[in-house]
Order: structure tokens, then C-alpha cells, then sequence
């Protein structure tokens, strides 16, 4: 099955099998990396699945998947929400809560 995604800039790059507006910072050769979505929106993409995303000051995450996902979760908080801890991302999938990036608020979803 073919997947195209829309992104803000119309550009995308192929980090393995995944396209994407660039590769996550610290793991460029991983099946994952960031979409800049045209709401202003960053986005995880992990293999072909929108894992985690940043709206404003508010992480959301899907789930935490598998183990490799993990690591690409972990690459992305350390980039662009470095206050946050993957401890605070599991705690937040497990009660189904976003989390403020800035001040740590736990929010439903």
C-alpha cells in the first residue's frame, strides 16, 4: 500500500522506507523522523504511523508500540521537548493524558 503524506513545506526526504521532512536529530538512518504539518504541528513518524505529536505546547502521544518505537519517542522528546522525560511519556499513554511541554500540566485527552 502506498502512503503519501502533506507536508507544510511539500518536501520530503526518505529516511529508509519512511518520508518525512527530515530525520530525527539523533538517529538519522532510523525508520522514522519529523513531519512539520501545516497546523504548525510537529509530528513523530514512526515506520508509516503518526506516533507522537507536538501542538503548540502540548505533546500527545499515541502509544508507545514497540521497542525500536520507543527509541524514536525518545529521540524525538530529547529534541523538541527536552523537559519532558520518557518516564513522563509513559505515564501519559498509560493514563491517556497529553502533557504541556512547558510547565509538565497533565491534560486529558
Amino acid at each position: 500500500m502506498a502512503h503519501s503524506y502533506m507536508s507544510a513545506n511539500g518536501m520530503f526526504q526518505n529516511v529508509g522506507r519512511v518520508y518525512v521532512d527530515k530525520p530525527l536529530p539523533s538517529m538519522p538512518y532510523a525508520q522514522a523522523g519529523i513531519r512539520f504539518e501545516t497546523d504548525g504541528s510537529v509530528s513523530l513518524i514512526s515506520y508509516f504511523t503518526r506516533v507522537a505529536y507536538i501542538a503548540g505546547d502540548v505533546l500527545h502521544v499515541n502509544g508507545l508500540y514497540s521497542m525500536t518505537t520507543r527509541k524514536h519517542i525518545s529521540a524525538f522528546i530529547r529534541a523538541y521537548a527536552p523537559s519532558i522525560c520518557f518516564a513522563d511519556v509513559r505515564d501519559a499513554v498509560r493514563d491517556n493524558v497529553a502533557i504541556n511541554i512547558r510547565t509538565g500540566e497533565r491534560i486529558p485527552e
